[in-house]
């Protein structure tokens, strides 16, 4: 759920994309969520002459970590704006929008809950840092 009400102006700002209560996410990704609604509110009114339905959310949260946004009526420019806007989640903080990275919340990541996190919010929430095998990566 929004830790403040920035998110929340989101609903006053996009009324024809929002229901109620459907972001459920920390308010580092509003810069990410605003500009993503602002790219579809603008396509739409420049696309309406061609009877283009007006798209609504259904949910915007976090999931394994990153931005997870589904959306109803939408199409294929309205789909690539969404799948960058989850893509730039990966690498801003879901707490402060600073830069971030995926963090997982023990040390075993199977049993893990993960976030994007920088560094001092991961260090304030106890999360883990992601290694990598540099094995793997040599293909």
């Amino acid at each position: 759920m929004s830790e403040s009400k920035e998110l929340d102006t989101l609903y006053e700002k996009y009324p024809q994309l929002f229901p109620k209560n459907c972001i459920k996410c920390n308010n580092g990704w509003f810069t990410i969520i605003d500009h993503m609604c602002l790219a579809i509110q603008t396509y739409v009114n420049g696309e309406m002459g061609e009877e283009l339905k007006f798209p609504e959310f259904v949910s915007i949260q976090e999931k394994f970590g990153v931005l997870d946004i589904c959306i109803n009526d939408s199409d294929n420019i309205i789909d690539i704006v969404k799948k960058s806007c989850e893509i730039l989640s990966y690498h801003t903080c879901e707490y402060c929008g600073d830069e971030g990275e995926l963090y997982c919340s023990a040390k075993w990541r199977n049993w893990s809950y993960y976030k994007t996190l920088c560094l001092d919010h991961a260090i304030e929430h106890y999360y883990y840092a992601l290694y990598r095998d540099t094995e793997f990566s040599k293909g």
